[in-house]
Formats: structure tokens, sequence, C-alpha cells
């Protein structure tokens, strides 16, 4: 490709508050595009980067996908399950490119966070000693993907997913991972162990004490002299046309994502209750729901209160708490769950460890579930299907790559397997034939051994050329310049640092 016919423009420095250098370098390489509200597009240079990023993950995944498919996801998934009916079909593996808003958008986290997630996603629908498998091979294929691009994946497994993280020196997403399993993923997904109360054993009788005006957590630490750990939080929810309580100790926030998990629906599905909801279930204001007497559809509890006893709760009356409340015998909660979000210091829930956070970013997942479906066994038996799910989000990972590859000055040099360019060739002057001759013929050579090249043939200073292509961060340059009156060209590796002078006929030679 020539730079001269190609449109591309770099820039000296980044307008926005942006945190990551890796950002500030993809703007300034203008690879990407920003606007200040947020949005980000490709450059027609960096769709090339994102096209050869996506091929070089298409080819490591090859033996995960056997059909490209197209479609909304969920439907397009939802009917290939539907046609599998016997063990003939299975393992059925397809793949696909998706586009999603971004819930958790924050511009100065860059392209780690930006408001649109392009993602590569490869789902297998197979029986379950199947699945076991593939999710095996598949978590070996992402970390040598990583190993290929220069960067190092965490495992974080909670058994139904496994969450592949780039770790950050600078605060992103907080994960939490066990200090001795490897248990762990996303905080707001993953279930911890339950912490046991250390309160009295004996039961005493409930009690109605009269709060006024004291309705948050903090209040009711000052009011009753006890810590948070005493209380007993009831959050209500409307979740279509129903009403859903969730009890939680007063020190706990409450995750989303394990509550919509448990009652079958998407989280953006569940709205916290409106004042006219609250007041319906309760027959009081906000700050003062409780499990006794509550009239919710459905009264979910975390298993930590079940641990809990002599606790103070809501009265489910304006200004009103009941003291020494116990669960199983004041109250009767429909299910029994983890809904609590967790935290570091938590219980690992698969052994005795300890879960500590680990800030980064979730660059790929893979979640393994048992459908609703059926097919026939080779003994005409019928089985559950099982599914194993791999998305793989491009932004984040280009970021992590770019992050990761710098050389001294703090400029990216690229990867081979992902640079959709191994060299970059600089005519000095244009103007003098001699240098524009010598690295056309360069050029020509290196596209005729098979390597690919970027040939930089504009009407530039060269200072101007050396910054572009650190910005462009390829690793190999080829300098047709000063020396081009003695039929030699200067060759550099950004990588090693190292350089050296060669004639065309012994360039191929001295190529890294």
């Amino acid at each position: 490709m020539r730079l001269g016919s190609f449109y591309t423009k770099t820039y000296k420095s980044m307008p926005y508050d942006v945190q990551f250098r890796s950002t500030q370098l993809l703007y300034r390489s203008g690879l990407v595009k920003l606007s200040e509200e947020g949005n980000m597009c490709y450059s027609p240079m960096g769709a090339l980067y994102a096209k050869k990023l996506q091929d070089s993950i298409v080819e490591r995944m090859r033996d995960f996908m056997e059909f490209k498919v197209a479609g909304g996801e969920r439907e397009c998934m939802a009917m290939y399950q539907q046609e599998l009916k016997s063990y003939k079909q299975l393992p059925l593996k397809l793949f696909h490119a998706a586009a999603s808003g971004n819930d958790d958008y924050k511009f100065k986290e860059g392209l780690f966070n930006p408001r649109q997630l392009t993602s590569l996603v490869f789902t297998a629908f197979a029986e379950e000693q199947s699945a076991t498998q593939i999710r095996r091979e598949l978590a070996e294929a992402l970390r040598g993907l990583g190993s290929e691009l220069g960067i190092k994946l965490q495992p974080l497994d909670s058994k139904d997913m496994m969450s592949l993280v780039w770790e950050s020196k600078l605060p992103l997403k907080q994960f939490l991972k066990c200090d001795s399993c490897g248990f762990g993923g996303d905080a707001a997904y993953i279930k911890s162990g339950a912490q046991k109360y250390e309160g009295s054993e004996e039961l005493l009788a409930t009690e109605y004490i009269h709060t006024p005006s004291v309705g948050t957590i903090a209040q009711l630490e000052e009011f009753f002299g006890a810590s948070a750990k005493s209380f007993i939080k009831t959050l209500i929810f409307e979740v279509g046309e129903k009403i859903v309580a969730v009890l939680l100790r007063g020190d706990r926030n409450i995750s989303i994502g394990l509550l919509a998990r448990h009652i079958g629906m998407e989280p953006e599905e569940i709205k916290m209750a409106s004042e006219d909801a609250v007041m319906k279930a309760t027959g009081a204001g906000i700050g003062f729901a409780g499990p006794i007497g509550l009239k919710a559809d459905l009264l979910l509890c975390d298993e930590e209160v079940l641990n809990m006893k002599n606790s103070v709760c809501g009265a489910n009356r304006t200004d009103y708490h009941i003291k020494n409340v116990t669960c199983g015998r004041d109250f009767k909660p429909d299910a029994i769950g983890v809904f609590k979000e967790a935290r570091p210091g938590d219980a690992c829930p698969a052994d005795a460890g300890t879960l500590e956070a680990l800030n980064g970013s979730e660059i790929a997942s893979i979640e393994i579930k048992e459908l609703k479906g059926t097919y026939l066994d080779e003994n005409s038996r019928e089985k559950r299907l099982w599914s194993v799910s791999v998305r793989i989000c491009v932004e984040r990972l280009m970021s992590a790559i770019a992050e990761e590859n710098m050389d001294e000055s703090g400029a990216i040099v690229w990867p081979a397997v992902f640079s959709p360019f191994e060299y970059y060739v600089i005519a000095g002057n244009v103007k003098k034939p001699e240098e524009l001759q010598l690295a056309e013929d360069a050029y020509r050579l290196i596209l005729e051994s098979g390597r690919s090249a970027l040939l930089d043939d504009r009407s530039e200073r060269i200072g101007s050329k050396f910054i572009d292509c650190e910005l462009l961060g390829v690793r190999g340059v080829i300098v047709a310049g000063k020396l081009a009156s003695q039929g030699l060209v200067e060759v550099r590796d950004r990588k090693s640092g190292t350089s050296c002078e060669a004639a065309l006929e012994e360039l191929l030679e001295k190529l890294y």
C-alpha cells in the first residue's frame, strides 16, 4: 500500500482527557476517531488493523467454528437450537460478529470501555461431556491467542463462566480472584461464600421500635449503636407486573446480575420499585420495608440472612423498625440464594481461600450452560442440550495489545500477527529520484517475497514520516535516504532496537 494515494491523518496530541496511553496513541495514529460524546469509529487505515485483528482471532479459533451466521444473536441462536434433535447433529459450531451498546461506558477509560462494543462470538451446541471438553479447549486457545498478541490474560473461573482478564495498573473494572484456587470473575456476577453472623444464639422476642426519620443503614447504625451486619436490608423491585423483594445483610449491596439469573430475566428488565409501588407493598414510605407482612409476589433471601439472629428490619410502617427478628421464626422467604455482590475479603465458595481484588478489563469470556432444549442420543434416550459460548471484544483486545507492546520511547510496536504491515518503507525525499526509486525497489522486493509493506511516498519531511511510522506501530523500517546515492538502505527493527545498512541484493537477508 502507498501512503501517497491512501487517506490517513495523524495528530500531534490527544485533545480529550483519556487515562490510557493506548487510546491516546490509537487516536494520534489516526486509526480511530473519537468525539466528545464518546462515539468511536475506525478510519480507513484503522479498519485495516481491525480486520487483521479479527482475521487473527478467527484463524486461532478456526477449530471452533463451522458456519458463519448473521442476524440477531439471541433470536438466531434460538432458531438453531430448536432444530437440533439428534446426537448426529452435534456438535454444531457457529460464529458471528456482534455490535452492542455498552451501559458501563466511561469516556476516560477509552477503548477499554467505549460506548459501543464489537465482539466476535463463537457458540457450540453439544452434549454435556463434549461441551465440557470444548470449554477446556477454548480456554487454552484463548490463552494461546493472548501469547501470540503479546498480552497476558488472567483466567478467572466461576464454573459456568470464565473471564479472561487483562490486568491494569490504572482503575478499570473490579474482578475478584481466589488467592488459592483461581476461582473468580466479575465482582457483580460471581457468588461468594456466606459469612457467619456473630450474634447471640438465644432468640429474643420481637419488639417494635419508633425510629422517626431513620431510614438508611447509616442512620440505623447511629440510632441503635450497632453494626450494619445486624440489620436486614429489604430491597423492592418491579419486574414486569410483579413485585420482587430481596433480603440482604445490611452491609451488603445487591447483585442485579445474580438476581436476574435466579429469576430468569435480563438485568435491564429489573427496576427499583417506585415510591407508589413501595407504598403498595409495605404500607409505608421508603426506608421502612421489612419481610414481616410484606406484600410481594416473590420474597428472596440471601443465604447470609439465614445465619442472622435477633436482627433489626423495617416494620412496613413509617418511622418504625422491628428488633430481634430471625428468619424462619418470624418470616419465611419463598427462596434462598446468593444475591449479594461479592467483595474483596469474602470467602471463596470453591475452597477455604479468600477473594482478592483484581483490576482490569474482560477481553474474552466463556460461558457454559445447560439449555431447556433436548435431543435424542444414540440409544434414543432424551437428553438436555448444552451450549458453550465465547465472546471476544475487539476494542478491548486492541487496547490491551497496544498497552503491552510499546518500545522504550512509549510508541506502539504491533505484534506481527496483528499488524497488516510488517515493514514501513520510507522514501526520504521524493523529489530526489535516487531516493524515491530505491524506496520503490525495496518496497517491490518485500512484496515479492510474500511479506507485507507500507510505502511512505508522500511529499513530507522525513522526520514526519518517522513519527507516523511509530504512530502506526510498524515494527520493521526501511529508509531510502542519504545513503541512496550509494545504493544502500537503512534497515531498522523497532522491537529489538537494532539497525544495519543493506544493498538491495542483500535486503531480504537483513530483514528480521
